[in-house]
């Protein structure tokens, strides 16, 4: 070990780009699936919220610095208040791809700015060969709509996700 840095909270994923000027590391502030919000067990929001730590890699190890990216209030993020970055991927343009899965969004990040440059809900699927009947029959013909929830991303040779 050369160096430790504080966060500051809860490391989920961690990438360093192809340009190796940056660190990306989600900080998730993971909920208590026990606490019981607003009647439902694990529910949103529950604080601190989560953000995404930004190491400056440049110069001797004794220089780097890290600073925060906040997340909170994505257009397009479920409970805007307490985003969980879940999985970050960095591109060669030293962007940052950041899940909130718990959020049903993805939030794309410029390292070198510390600022959020786009974020978007994930969406949701529709699927017709689920079984959530609780009849102690197996049947894969009931419908489900449910968010997408994404757990990691991942940059294209493309440039695209």
């Amino acid at each position: 070990m050369v160096r430790t840095i504080d966060l500051g909270g809860q490391p989920d994923s961690i990438d360093v780009g192809p340009s190796g000027v940056f660190a990306a590391i989600a900080i998730e502030n993971q909920r208590d699936e026990d606490l019981v919000v607003d009647g439902v067990e694990g529910g949103l929001p529950q604080l601190p919220a989560g953000f995404l730590s930004v190491v400056d890699l440049r110069g001797p190890v004794s220089a780097w610095t890290a600073g925060r990216v906040d997340l909170t209030g994505l257009p397009g993020a479920a409970f805007p208040a307490d985003p969980e970055p879940e999985f970050v991927d960095v591109d060669g343009r030293d962007i940052a791809a950041v899940t909130l899965q718990e959020n049903n969004a993805i939030a794309l990040v410029d390292l070198a700015r510390r600022r959020v440059v786009h974020s978007f809900s994930a969406g949701t699927v529709t699927r017709t060969d689920a079984d959530t009947a609780d009849d102690d029959t197996v049947a894969f013909d009931d419908p489900l709509v449910a968010p997408r929830e994404p757990d990691a991303v991942q940059w294209t040779l493309r440039g695209e996700l």
